[in-house]
């Protein structure tokens, strides 16, 4: 039926409806699935020469009917060896040539998975083509998390052969932010693969892949070819808009810039920078992720430059106010600073809650001085708010004491037990509404005061504390953690201290198998959660604790595991698991889950120590092995 009509399009319609039809005609057939069978996405080789193709294109305007039927019939056979041109003839002039074009390049069904994809590649492009275009961009993000070797590939096929020109060109940019391979043979391989790709393609996306390529080789026209790109993709956003996005531009100048910079043209690179300004509007988000990107480039004065182009959104977010303060403090205006922070604390209604919930994105983010500025003004609420003062001194201790200024941590927890200790109202606070108990605070502030004397090069005085804190909770991990590498230890502490430590596993263990039976009884989804969180928690403290002494690491491995089974993809958790691997030995684990704990936590100091004592264990590996031999990671 597609056919039928489209035969009589011209003479019985006027353009503008003929191309209505057309799209409608496309889109039926497609629903239907009556096309031919799908080819490979990448032709071994050209089965026409490129004048026939040219020749058949031309055809589809013919003003016989039978002409543009066999023209179509021919290159639907010839399917993706006739895309590139197809693709260009979209913009033709005839507009039944562009129409006719358009629709063999939506109907053309595109096996986007080959063989040689890794599985989860495979898995993530299943049913790719039948998705709208939302989720083809969300999956084509997807790809390009798996890292380079296996998503290269599958980006620059979708970046050659995707129908919509915003996907491809989005698929190109995520090619183009893939980690580049440090030794110069790598990039000649990489830059090999990208020209090979994109192949004679005429797409906006295969020529940024090439002359991509250009650069790896350090070609020395390269940057003024890419110059011309970029200008271009500027030029489309006002001439052609439906080929491009204020996105697509606004990375592909964020890209640009990268690579200026890594030049050395830092001059270039802050004019590209600044283009990418007049790219933003006021939504807050919007401005926030660009002033986060010029942030991590510490180019402060362009984030002073867009507080000055939003100063509204600014002055309606704390966050961006906060980030303004950071701002300031890097330029040496500390008047400035402290008044844009006291601001961003007045932005936020007195509401705790929100104090707290902002803090913690705060300290997320990095800005640990601004988090505890927000805690420390929600500490004070102890008589009108003692619950949330509470949390605030012990989220703002674990701060200070990943910050490694234990001493104040220590003090802070002391605090909480002296208000315990003289106010019956904060002791029921502390124990009804929070859950927590005395004896574990003590024992956390004694292990706090604890690590400040070891810093303080005093072994002996963190020996004392160190049980003075065992004695109020014999089973805090992180105490029986640093009695086991206290230094200097004689050998009646460390047979004392393993006893300390196989007794607080048991009982881990015995909670552990406590919970799954009361699990098997429990029947409300409520209660169930509940248990299911206890076991996770547990698994993870025992995982931790043998993992960082001297268990047997399979076990700890077995439950590190569980816990990410039973609340899955938690950062703590990942960073205990490449604790875990790296007991083990397996530093290419370590290294793997590690850097998944730091994707979600790219500012934690612990977690970003970790993974580069892992990531120099396993360079060590590696040199000591040789080239080929390390295992990869499961």
């Amino acid at each position: 039926m597609a056919q039928r009509v489209r035969g009589n399009l011209r003479t019985r319609l006027p353009a503008t409806l003929r191309l209505v039809c057309v799209a409608a005609a496309v889109c039926g057939r497609c629903l239907a699935g009556d096309d031919v069978p799908a080819e490979p996405v990448e032709p071994a080789a050209i089965a026409q020469p490129d004048a026939r193709i040219a020749e058949l294109i031309q055809q589809l305007g013919a003003p016989e009917y039978a002409t543009r039927e066999r023209a179509q019939a021919e290159l639907q056979r010839l399917r993706l060896d006739a895309f590139d041109a197809l693709n260009e003839a979209q913009f033709h002039d005839d507009i039944e040539i562009a129409m006719s074009a358009r629709y063999l390049v939506l109907s053309m069904q595109v096996n986007w998975a080959s063989d040689d994809d890794a599985p989860e590649v495979k898995q993530q492009l299943r049913g790719y083509g039948d998705r709208p275009e939302n989720e083809r961009r969300a999956l084509i993000d997807q790809l390009a998390l798996l890292g380079p070797a296996p998503a290269l590939r599958p980006l620059c096929r979708l970046a050659r052969y995707e129908a919509s020109e915003r996907l491809s060109k989005h698929a190109a940019l995520r090619a183009l932010g893939l980690a580049v391979p440090a030794d110069a043979a790598g990039r000649q391989e990489l830059a090999q693969t990208l020209q090979a790709r994109m192949g004679k393609s005429k797409r906006v996306a295969a020529d940024w892949l090439r002359t991509y390529a250009l650069l790896l080789r350090g070609e020395a026209a390269a940057v003024a070819r890419w110059q011309e790109l970029v200008d271009r993709e500027q030029s489309r956003l006002v001439d052609t808009p439906e080929q491009t996005s204020r996105e697509i531009t606004r990375d592909l100048l964020k890209w640009f810039a990268d690579q200026l910079a890594q030049r050395n043209r830092t001059e270039e690179a802050l004019a590209v920078m600044r283009k990418m300004t007049s790219l933003l509007n006021s939504t807050p988000q919007e401005v926030l992720d660009a002033v986060d990107w010029f942030r991590e480039r510490e180019s402060w004065s362009i984030v002073v430059d867009i507080a000055s182009q939003f100063p509204e959104t600014f002055r309606r977010s704390p966050q961006l106010l906060y980030r303004l303060a950071e701002t300031y403090s890097h330029l040496d205006d500390r008047q400035k600073a402290a008044e844009t922070a006291q601001l961003a604390l007045n932005a936020t209604a007195d509401n705790a809650d929100r104090h707290l919930e902002l803090a913690g994105i705060l300290e997320h983010d990095g800005l640990f001085e601004s988090a505890e500025q927000e805690y420390r003004h929600v500490a004070a609420m102890l008589e009108s708010n003692p619950m949330h003062a509470l949390l605030a001194r012990y989220y703002l201790a674990e701060l200070l004491h990943a910050r490694h200024q234990d001493q104040a941590a220590g003090n802070l927890l002391q605090e909480i037990v002296e208000a315990v200790e003289s106010s019956e109202e904060v002791r029921a606070t502390l124990e009804n509404d929070l859950g927590k108990d005395l004896g574990s605070t003590r024992s956390r502030l004694y292990f706090f005061w604890a690590e400040h004397e070891v810093r303080q090069g005093n072994p002996a005085r963190q020996r004392e504390l160190l049980l003075e804190g065992y004695r109020h909770d014999p089973r805090d991990a992180d105490l029986l953690i640093a009695m086991y590498r206290v230094p200097e230890a004689d050998e009646t502490w460390e047979r004392e201290t393993r006893t300390r430590i196989n007794t607080a596993a048991d009982k881990y263990r015995h909670q552990i198998t406590e919970l799954q039976e009361r699990l098997k009884e429990v029947r409300q989804a409520d209660d169930r959660a509940l248990i299911l969180g206890q076991l996770a928690l547990m698994n993870n403290q025992l995982a931790w604790l043998v993992a960082n002494t001297d268990g047997n690491a399979d076990e700890a491995i077995k439950c590190s595991l569980e816990s990410l089974r039973l609340l899955e993809n938690r950062s703590g958790f990942l960073d205990t698991l490449g604790r875990c691997y790296y007991a083990k030995g397996d530093f290419a684990n370590a290294v793997k889950y590690q850097s998944r704990a730091v994707a979600q936590e790219p500012h934690s100091p612990t977690m970003v120590a970790q993974l580069e004592l892992f990531q120099k264990a396993l360079r060590e590996q590696e040199a000591a092995q040789g080239p080929g031999e390390a295992a990869p990671p499961k």
